[in-house]
């Protein structure tokens, strides 16, 4: 993260849909974005429904967050 950009390619596991990712609350600093999943920014994250220490995010369009019960915070410029 030394450059302000987070490298979360370690952190990230795929989530059944294309360009979304389940990652460890620990491992994303909202406060230091951008994010950086393949080369590619997230767009959007949401909370993990079931598991408070993980989140969704997405490289695609943010609506591709929609499927989840809670709403997704869109973090495009």
């Amino acid at each position: 993260m030394g450059n302000g950009v987070q490298h979360l390619d370690a952190y990230v596991r795929p989530a059944g849909v294309n360009g979304v990712y389940i990652v460890p609350m620990s491992a994303l600093d909202l406060d230091a974005l951008p994010a950086l999943v393949g080369g590619r920014p997230i767009t959007a994250i949401a909370p993990h429904p079931r598991d408070e220490d993980l989140y969704y995010v997405t490289t695609e369009h943010p609506e591709t967050l929609a499927f989840l019960p809670d709403p997704y915070i869109d973090l495009r410029p």
